[in-house]
């Protein structure tokens, strides 16, 4: 079961707890650099992936895909 995760407005550029080489977003398919891709934190407060800027979709710190966002702005998520 997925533990709880929270979005933040803190990118992988101001604060680089990872080293992310993913250009492009699997989702949404935005171009997505440092600045783009937003920390996600556990309910322990420790990184342990980040975001999309643009749809939110969560990837961990090896740019594994862990939880598809909404990049349409529709009612449907889904899983990894």
């Amino acid at each position: 079961m997925q533990k709880k995760m929270s979005h933040s407005d803190i990118s992988l550029y101001i604060m680089p707890v990872f080293k992310s080489i993913l250009k492009k977003c699997n989702a949404c398919n935005k171009k997505i650099d440092n600045h783009k891709k937003m920390i996600v934190f556990n309910e322990l407060y420790i990184p342990v992936g980040y975001s999309c800027k643009y749809c939110n979709t969560i990837y961990d710190e090896t740019d594994s895909l862990v939880d598809i966002g909404n990049p349409d702005k529709v009612d449907i998520y889904g899983k990894a």
